[in-house]
């Protein structure tokens, strides 16, 4: 891929309501790109036409991994703190299993930050 490639994908990406933080990006022809999510769920979409180009999703990338960290931090949301906590641990669920990430309505408190530790992902709160 080249610079041009980026950018297209990254204006995709943002379309779709998705961080190119966690997906992998493959042109398998000229104007025509797979973008592969990092999720535990595993499926693809029809493909999408944009610019003239035609992007297909394909989640599931890392999904052992990703269902791994999942089930793990939804054992772990069983002994949250308060319901702040419980909610924080549901989006990011959310995001483990479908990778969409959505601005919500009326976003949640950012947690000390040492409630959290790294899992190999990137997420942030609106």
């Amino acid at each position: 891929c080249e610079e041009a490639d980026s950018q297209l994908s990254t204006q995709f990406l943002n379309s779709q309501g998705l961080s190119p933080y966690n997906t992998r990006l493959f042109k398998t022809a000229d104007k025509t790109y797979v973008v592969k999510v990092a999720s535990s769920d595993k499926k693809k979409s029809d493909p999408i036409e944009m610019d003239g180009n035609t992007f297909q999703l394909e989640y599931g990338d890392y999904s052992p991994l990703m269902k791994r960290i999942a089930d793990n931090l939804k054992l772990a949301s069983d002994n949250a703190a308060d319901a702040t906590q419980k909610k924080h641990a549901a989006r990011i669920l959310q995001i483990l299993y479908t990778r969409k990430y959505r601005r919500a309505q009326g976003g949640l408190p950012l947690l000390d930050p040492r409630c959290w530790s790294y899992s190999g992902i990137i997420h942030w709160f609106y």
